[in-house]
This record gives structure tokens, C-alpha cells and sequence, in this order.
């Protein structure tokens, strides 16, 4: 049988087509991929080092795009450091303290969430097929723990009282359907100084079901009666914490504290609202006590039996000066403030001998999370960290309401 020459080297030339072309479409989505690494880096880079920098592209979005389509737009302060609805924030009267809050549990299974964006976002991850936290595990080497969280279903405002529904979820939920907005706002920041970001009622911020935030609990810590310089001066400081780059949330940035995430206990039932203080109290001992029993709690328990021994000064009131949105990752936050008279023995006895000195020696820094510092306590220094690009969003609304009501709201502290 005679050989067709001709065809045969039609044939080599259709298979060397061939695996040119499969080789050019490796290249073309390895080079896809390495570019999604990239932009992923990059976008971790940005929130590490120019965070309010996304805040203020993402909170001005919000207040000039989404806020003038909705018909509910008088509820809203165009110029506040966060998002809230009318009533949200203490305004006027006795300030009511965090106990006031009344809680509701709602079981998962009847919270109905939509949460559809996620489609198009999850197209622009390097690794499609895993989610965002597994996304930020293989190019950034994150290394964050799925720990159990209370999350946000609905706050209602009826006569002056906060009631606030929650559920329960886990943090990858967060991190899947809210961390990711940042470091999306972030590159597209990077590549469009003006781009548009979340132009869609989908990122409506009161709407719970469209992600699964977390609910912080964010508070100022006000120390008062200290003595100064070993003489008879005696005067109030509030307690901030330089945050390091290995946090979630708000990397570099100034923020008050004790501040974390409204969790239950870690071997406590999750199908039950544990009382809010808890976490300020977990917190505390943690983050300004530097005490690790603080942060191997089993379950409620034994919070209310470390702090019956231990008499600490969370025995004073912790205030409640309202709740907001953080509007780069739509979470919720209750803002707290928590006045301790150093004149107290125990107080003392736990932070000093009531000598700013000694205070100052005894506050914990931690070099993973970040430095706590002092300021005093008085107008001035008030107004610098509500406008402060460094100050997170949390705390430049706790220095605005303290800004706009700093007779009312000392004289409720300090008596």
C-alpha cells in the first residue's frame, strides 16, 4: 500500500498544532493563576500598610452611592467613621451600660442567607475550587483558627432599648463572605484609584443575611485617679493598642482595647446567647493582663469563678455607647467604654499601685499582637484619634461620641 507523504506530514503538523496550543493554554492559565497570587499578595500587602486608605474609598462609597438609592437614607450620618441606623448610637440621658442589651438566640437553620456574590468573587481567586480562607492559607500562609462565633441576624431600637438577635456560625464563614471584601476593595483600589466598588444591594450593610459577620465588641478602657509624677495631681488615661501586622483585622492600625470578637465559650453551648460582658472580660485578662488562663477558658463557668477569686477591675460597669458597621468588612461592633478608679485597692493591686508608672509597667505588650500605650484623657486627645487615619473606624466612632458628648458622658464615668 503506497504512503501518502503528504498526508502523514499533515498529520505531524496537525499534532504539533495541537500540543502547541495545549501548551500555550497551560501557559495562558498558569500565568492567570500567578497573577491572581499576586494581586492576592498584594491586596494583603495594602491592608497591612494603607488600610484607612480602603476604609475611606469604601466608606465614601457607601454614603454617596448606596445610602442616596435607599429609601431609608434620613437614618443615616454621612460623616460618621461608621455605618449605623437612626437610635443606634448613644445620643442623650443615662448611659446605659452593656447588660442592657437584650439577646435572642435564633437556631442557623432558621436564618435564611443569600449569599450569591460570593459567585463572582470566588471567579477571581487563584484557586477557584477552594475557598477564600484556603485561598489565603496557600499564597499568604495565613494562619487563622475556625473557631465558633456569634453572629448578627437583626438589632431593633424600641424606646431607647437595643434588641439584638444572633445566631451561630464559625469564623471561616466570616472570612469566606466578609474579610474577602477587603482585599477585593483593596486591588481594585490598587489598580483604580477611583474604582467602583460593591455598587450593589447585595453589600447593603443592614442586611445580615447576605454574609455571616461577626459581632465585635470593642472597648475603651478609661483608667482615672492616677497619680502622676508621685505628686498629689491626680488624672484620667484611656488605654489604646498599636495593632502588629499578624492580626486579622485592622493590621498597623490604633484601636482601643480590650476589643475582640463575641464568641461562646469554647467548650459551652453555642445554642445559647452567653451574656456580652464575658467577652469583654475574656479580653481584658488576655490582651491587658497578659494572662493565658484568660485565653483557655472551657466554658462560662469558669469566667464567672476566675473573676469571683480574682476580683479584678472588671467589677466596675462596662457602658454601652452604641452599635455600627465597620463598612471595609460589614461586620457589626459594639462599642463599649469601661471606667476603672485606680484609687480602688484591687485595682491596684492588679494594675499598679495607682501611679501611671507603675500602670504603665504593668500593661502587657505583646509583640504578636501589637503595643498598648496611654493617653489622657481630655478633649484634645479625643478629637485627634476620631479623625486619625491610624485610629480604626471603631475607635474614631467611640472618640466621635465622646466628641459630642464628653460633659455627659465623663461626668456618668467618673462619679
Amino acid at each position: 500500500m503506497a504512503i501518502n507523504i503528504d498526508l502523514i506530514i499533515a498529520l505531524i503538523g496537525l499534532v504539533l498544532t495541537v500540543v502547541t496550543t495545549i501548551i500555550a493554554i497551560i501557559d495562558i492559565k498558569s500565568t492567570i493563576k500567578d497573577n491572581r497570587k499576586n494581586n492576592l499578595l498584594l491586596s494583603d500587602k495594602l491592608l497591612s500598610s494603607e488600610y484607612w486608605k480602603v476604609y475611606e474609598n469604601v466608606r465614601e462609597l457607601y454614603h454617596k452611592t448606596l445610602f442616596r438609592k435607599n429609601a431609608d437614607n434620613n437614618s443615616f450620618s454621612t460623616p460618621s467613621p461608621m455605618l449605623y441606623k437612626e437610635g443606634w448610637l448613644y445620643q442623650k440621658g443615662p448611659l446605659p451600660k452593656l447588660t442592657n442589651i437584650s439577646l435572642e438566640y435564633v437556631p442557623p437553620e432558621f436564618v435564611k442567607r443569600k449569599l450569591k456574590y460570593n459567585r463572582h468573587l470566588q471567579s477571581k481567586l487563584p484557586y477557584p475550587n477552594k475557598t477564600f480562607e484556603q485561598n489565603l492559607s496557600l499564597v499568604c500562609h495565613s494562619t487563622l483558627y475556625n473557631g465558633r462565633i456569634y453572629t448578627p441576624v437583626e438589632l431593633k431600637v424600641k424606646n431607647g432599648n437595643h434588641y439584638l438577635r444572633i445566631s451561630n456560625a464559625y469564623f471561616f464563614d466570616f472570612v469566606n463572605s466578609c474579610l474577602r471584601l477587603s482585599h477585593n476593595d483593596a486591588y481594585s483600589l490598587s489598580m483604580a484609584p477611583k474604582a467602583r466598588l460593591r455598587a450593589s444591594k447585595a453589600f447593603y450593610p443592614f442586611d445580615f443575611t447576605n454574609r455571616v459577620p461577626t459581632i465585635g465588641i470593642v472597648t475603651l478602657t478609661v483608667l482615672f485617679n492616677v497619680e502622676v509624677d508621685n505628686s498629689s495631681k491626680k488624672s484620667a488615661f484611656f488605654v489604646l493598642h498599636k495593632r502588629s501586622s499578624n492580626v486579622a483585622e485592622c493590621k498597623n492600625m490604633i484601636n482601643a482595647i480590650p476589643a475582640g470578637i463575641y464568641q461562646p465559650s469554647f467548650s459551652g453551648s453555642s445554642s445559647v446567647a452567653e451574656p456580652l460582658e464575658y467577652t469583654v472580660f475574656r479580653e481584658f485578662g488576655e490582651e491587658l493582663l497578659g494572662r493565658k488562663e484568660f485565653s483557655e477558658l472551657n466554658d462560662t463557668e469558669e469566667i464567672q469563678q476566675l473573676f469571683s477569686e480574682d476580683q479584678t477591675p472588671l467589677c466596675e460597669k462596662v457602658y454601652y455607647l452604641g452599635a455600627a458597621i465597620n463598612p471595609v468588612n460589614l461586620y457589626m461592633e459594639l462599642l463599649t467604654i469601661l471606667p476603672i478608679d485606680m484609687e480602688k485597692q484591687n485595682n491596684k493591686r492588679i494594675l499598679g499601685d495607682g501611679t501611671l508608672k507603675e500602670i504603665q509597667k504593668r500593661l502587657i505588650t505583646n509583640e504578636e499582637s501589637g503595643e498598648i500605650f496611654l493617653e489622657e484623657f481630655d478633649l484634645k486627645k479625643i478629637r485627634h484619634y476620631s479623625h486619625m487615619h491610624l485610629s480604626t473606624p471603631a475607635l474614631k466612632q467611640i472618640m466621635t461620641v465622646l466628641n459630642e458628648h464628653f460633659e455627659e458622658i465623663s461626668t456618668e464615668l467618673f462619679k
